[in-house]
């Protein structure tokens, strides 16, 4: 969506509204949906995002979740240092 860069680009906030917020959650779900179709059976799939949004991150992997009953977060899998927005999933990630 691009929200990693509003530090570098202050210029991409005037653009920035719920309605661009909506068609980036909607297209990082459609790129999840994808990849998810290329795994092998037992597969791992790392979804990563340059934004800090909850819409396009943690909504986004709890809905995939939902619709792929077969996928499941696997814990102690996230690189040290990164945040995590539900409570199940913080006690396995670090500040």
């Amino acid at each position: 969506s691009g929200e990693g860069m509003f530090r570098k680009e202050p210029e991409m906030l005037k653009s920035w509204n719920d309605a661009m917020l909506d068609f980036c959650r909607k297209e990082q779900a459609k790129i999840l949906e994808a990849c998810a179709g290329l795994l092998r059976s037992g597969g791992l799939l790392l979804y990563s995002t340059c934004t800090f949004s909850p819409e396009e991150n943690e909504r986004n992997i709890e809905k995939f979740l939902e619709r792929n009953r077969d996928f499941s977060i696997e814990h102690g899998a996230r690189p040290e240092g990164l945040s995590c927005g539900r409570a199940e999933w913080r006690r396995d990630c670090r500040p």
